[in-house]
Parts: structure tokens; sequence; C-alpha cells
């Protein structure tokens, strides 16, 4: 599969590459990625198939995702154990950009000490303002 796979300089597009899909060569590079991760059990995915129309469906599935989970999939293709099919790693590359944004958002990093009082009091302006709400709840 490798050779068929491989985007050498005389390669041609695909007349019948859909328009909404993601770009050919995109699909051709993660193919050869898979490839080299999974071996021939990728390609044993597609045996008996007509592999232009399974790259043209993988381009079309693909577009479904953004630019950013598409990367985090492929950049994180090792997390998975077998080779994926395309609603795998659809799921795949969404969880890990998810994971990657997580691991990103800032944290909090106030951590000054509070006295006690203060807490008292920031707690008393919470009930406070509960039961004002929970009183006009009650007024409905």
């Amino acid at each position: 599969m490798s050779t068929t796979t491989q985007i050498t300089p005389d390669w041609t597009p695909d007349p019948q590459w859909p328009i909404t899909a993601i770009p050919q060569r995109w699909v051709e590079a993660l193919f050869d990625a898979m490839s080299a991760n999974y071996g021939t059990r990728f390609a044993d995915l597609w045996r008996g198939t007509d592999l232009a129309k399974v790259k043209r469906h993988w381009g079309a599935e693909l577009a479904k995702l953004s630019r950013e989970q598409l990367k985090a999939g492929v950049e994180h293709l090792g997390a998975l154990a077998k080779a994926p099919t395309v609603p795998e790693f659809l799921a795949h590359c969404r969880q890990v950009r998810l994971d990657v944004a997580s691991m990103q958002r800032p944290k909090l990093s106030d951590r000054r000490p509070c006295s006690p009082e203060i807490v008292e009091s920031n707690m008393s302006r919470i009930r406070s303002i509960v039961g004002g709400l929970s009183a006009r709840k009650a007024m409905r």
C-alpha cells in the first residue's frame, strides 16, 4: 500500500475528488503516516476495495473536523493501538483535541491566603444572594 499512497513528484490530483473534502494531499499524507504506523494492518482494512474511493470518503469525512482537531489527531496517532476506521479516527481527533485544549487552559494562580473573617464575609454575601433568589422563586 505504501507505494500507492506515496506522494511523488509525478502525483496527479484525483479528478473525482469531492469539492467539500479536505485537500487530497492531506489524505495522502495521513494514509502514508498510518501505513508507517500500522503497516499491513492498515492496508488490510481496504483490501478488495477501490482505494481511491476510500480516500475520497476519508477526505469528505475529515472535512467535518476543525483544523485543530485534525492536527491533534494526526500528532497523537500513536495513541491508537490499532489501525482506525473513519468513525474511530474522527472520534480520536475530537477527543485528543479536547484533551490538548484542557491542558492548555490557564490555571488559577492566585493562591493568596484568606483570613477567616474575609471567608465569612464572602459566605454571608453569597447566602444573602441565594436567599434573595429563593424568595423570588417562592413568590412565582
